[in-house]
């Protein structure tokens, strides 16, 4: 029972590293883009950023530097699927002005890009509150050009299909 009480007061502590009013401006940009989908980021993405160069900083713990890698992973991922969804509305603008015919897209891109975004942040958060700086699993473990070079592989084996 003593190391069951001891176990649990060192895990707590390892768990409270993270400074919570240093990194709180960091933390509620965070939670705004958890809320959001890629078409809605706009202007947040660069608030985040200028959130992070702040807090990259003032992180002075592991636990700090853990957590502002992860929102930094998530800023990326951030501007991985702002990008996609830019590029999207492009060719849609194209098709309806008449310069480009049809849109090859996939859904389940800007659906894996949005959903690693979120789980980075989530992570991230977790960290921020105290409960862990677990890493990240499913989507997020995967970075944007291995999505994306996916999704140009099963392209290329339709079309291999077609012929």
């Amino acid at each position: 029972m003593r190391g069951l009480l001891i176990l649990v007061l060192v895990s707590g502590v390892a768990c409270q590293q993270v400074d919570q009013k240093k990194f709180e401006p960091l933390y509620l940009v965070g939670k705004q883009l958890e809320l959001l989908s890629p078409a809605e980021f706009g202007g947040l993405q660069e608030k985040l950023h200028l959130e992070l160069s702040v807090a990259r900083d003032r992180a002075t713990t592991a636990a700090e530097r853990k957590m502002v890698d992860l929102y930094e992973d998530a800023w990326i991922a951030v501007l991985d699927a702002d990008y996609a969804h830019r590029l999207k509305m492009i060719k849609r603008e194209q098709v309806l002005s008449g310069t480009r015919k049809h849109v090859k897209e996939d859904p389940a891109v800007s659906a894996a890009l949005g959903m690693r975004v979120w789980e980075l942040l989530t992570v991230a958060s977790r960290c921020y509150n105290g409960k862990g700086c677990a890493e990240p699993q499913g989507l997020s473990k995967k970075r944007s050009d291995d999505i994306a070079r996916e999704y140009d592989e099963k392209e290329k084996g339709k079309k291999k299909g077609n012929k």
